[in-house]
């Protein structure tokens, strides 16, 4: 996939045999742009959708989600 702005990130999560996996599928971003906040950031968007999956929001196998500054 090809992004129109370097400082779009992908983060891909996937639930594999009934198991959360959240992994961090592909970055592509301004060096300048990567600070420490935007790596808080993506944290926490992280453990905010891995809450949401445990609470159960597991029907989908795959999703994604694109930020745009």
């Amino acid at each position: 996939m090809v992004f129109s702005k370097p400082w779009v990130f992908q983060v891909i999560l996937e639930t594999r045999f009934n198991t959360q996996v959240l992994r961090l599928a592909q970055v592509t971003t301004n060096k300048a742009l990567l600070s420490k906040s935007l790596g808080a950031f993506a944290l926490k968007l992280l453990r905010l959708i891995s809450a949401l999956w445990a609470s159960g929001v597991k029907e989908m196998s795959s999703t994604k989600i694109m930020l745009m500054a």
